[in-house]
């Protein structure tokens, strides 16, 4: 199972909307808001899986980047 996280970068001004649309997303998990943005962790079933979830996450009306902080798929087989 890849597990990724991101720091999301938005105006400040947007920030609130983005965050609220974030919360709506299944799969996600919202940290509380930094300076270096709105930190997210993504649990997908395939790494096919966490790369829809990136552009899911940069097409957020608001979300000017979604810069990937870390990403682990280590258990992940050729198969899956």
């Amino acid at each position: 199972m890849p597990i990724s996280s991101y720091a999301i970068r938005c105006q400040e001004n947007e920030r609130d909307a983005v965050v609220t649309h974030l919360h709506t997303l299944t799969g996600i998990t919202v940290g509380p808001d930094t300076d270096n943005g709105i930190p997210v962790v993504i649990e997908s079933d395939s790494t096919q899986e966490a790369r829809d979830s990136v552009e899911l996450l940069e097409a957020i009306p608001g979300v000017e980047s979604a810069v990937l902080v870390y990403h682990n798929f280590e258990d992940e087989t050729e198969d899956s």
